[in-house]
C-alpha cells in the first residue's frame, strides 16, 4: 500500500490549524465538554491526527477500519509515531465526530460563499443492509425505514445535497428511508441564492414555490411522466446541469464508499458517513490541485456553526 505523505502532511497541516484556531475563539469551551480531561493515561493521538488518518482512509478506498488500521500501523507508523492498538483507535474514531462535524460545516459555509448561481439537488439512498436481512438488522434498527427510488426498495437512509456546477457540496442532510424529498428542502437551501434544478419528485404547489421566490431562491425542475412537457431548448440545456449532483452520489458510492453494512452502532453508521463526506472534500482540492491553505480561516464561516441546530 502506497501513501501520498506529502499530500497526508497538507491535509494534516490544515486539519490541526483548523481545531487550534477553534480553540481560541468561544468554541474553546464546547470542545473541553467533549473532550474533557479525565484521569488515566494521556490520548496518544490528537484529535487532529485522529481527523486525518480517517480522511486517508477513504481516499485509499479502505472502507474496512481494522484493515486500515493495520496497513497505517505498517506504513504510517513513522508519521504518526504514537498510534495506539486498534481498540483505543476505534474510540478515538468514534469520539471525533462532533469535531468531525464542526470541519464539515466550516466547509460547507466556505463553499456557499462562494454564491453560486445555479445549484442542482437531489437524494440518494444509503442502505445499511441488503432487503432479504432486514428482519435480523440490529444496528440501525428503530432508526432506519423502508424507502423506494426509480431503483426499487431498499432499507436504511437518505442523503440530501446540493452541489454547484464545479461539483462542490454546498448542503448536507440525512434522513430515514421514508421521508419524502421536499420535506428537507428548506435545510438543502439554506443559504443559497438563485437557480435550483430539482428532478420530478421536487414538484411542489404554487405557495411554496412562492415562498422561495422570496428568498430569491427559483426552484426549476423536470416535469412527471403524467404532465404535460412544454420546455425551450434552453430550459432543457439547463436542466441537464442537474446530472451533476447525480455525479457527486456516485463518487460518494463507489469511489468513496459511503454506502456500508460494517457499522456496528449508529455512532460509527453515521462517522462512517460523515467521514466519506469530509473525504468528498479533500479529494476535490486534491484534484484540482488547490492548496488547502485557501481556505483560509475566517470569523464569519466560525460564527456561521455556531448557529448550527445540533448544538
Amino acid at each position: 500500500m502506497h501513501y501520498n505523505t506529502n499530500y497526508i502532511t497538507e491535509l494534516f497541516i490544515f486539519v490541526d490549524d483548523f481545531f487550534k484556531y477553534l480553540e481560541k475563539t468561544e468554541f474553546s469551551d464546547l470542545l473541553r465538554k467533549w473532550n474533557p480531561n479525565k484521569r488515566g493515561k494521556k490520548k496518544e493521538l490528537s484529535i487532529s491526527e485522529v481527523v486525518t488518518l480517517n480522511v486517508v482512509k477513504f481516499i485509499h478506498h479502505q472502507m474496512d477500519l481494522k484493515s486500515f488500521y493495520k496497513n497505517a500501523f505498517f506504513y504510517l507508523k513513522k508519521d504518526f509515531p504514537k498510534l495506539p492498538n486498534y481498540e483505543n483507535f476505534l474510540k478515538a474514531t468514534n469520539q471525533s465526530l462532533p469535531y468531525l462535524l464542526l470541519l464539515l460545516q466550516y466547509l460547507l459555509a466556505f463553499n456557499k460563499a462562494g454564491h453560486p448561481i445555479i445549484f442542482a439537488g437531489d437524494s440518494t439512498p444509503l442502505p445499511v443492509c441488503s432487503n432479504r436481512r432486514i428482519n435480523r438488522h440490529k444496528v440501525a434498527k428503530n432508526y432506519a425505514q423502508r424507502g423506494k427510488t426509480t431503483k426499487g426498495w431498499f432499507y436504511g437512509f437518505k442523503l440530501h445535497g446540493t452541489v454547484d456546477l464545479s461539483g462542490n457540496l454546498l448542503n448536507v442532510c440525512i434522513t430515514a428511508g421514508n421521508i419524502d424529498d421536499r420535506k428537507p428542502l428548506d435545510n438543502i437551501v439554506s443559504g443559497l441564492q438563485g437557480m435550483g434544478l430539482f428532478d420530478a419528485g421536487y414538484v411542489m404547489n404554487q405557495a411554496i414555490i412562492e415562498d422561495f421566490l422570496k428568498d430569491n431562491i427559483f426552484i426549476f425542475s423536470s416535469v412527471r411522466n403524467n404532465m404535460k412537457k412544454i420546455m425551450t431548448k434552453r430550459q432543457h440545456q439547463i436542466l441537464k446541469k442537474r446530472e451533476m449532483v447525480e455525479t457527486t452520489w456516485d463518487i460518494l458510492k463507489d469511489r468513496l464508499g459511503i454506502v456500508t453494512s460494517l457499522a456496528r452502532s449508529m455512532i460509527g453508521l453515521f462517522r462512517h458517513y460523515f467521514y466519506a463526506i469530509l473525504a468528498y472534500f479533500f479529494r476535490n482540492i486534491a484534484e484540482t490541485k488547490e492548496d488547502a491553505k485557501c481556505l483560509c480561516f475566517n470569523i464569519y464561516y466560525l460564527y456561521h456553526l455556531y448557529c448550527l441546530s445540533f448544538f
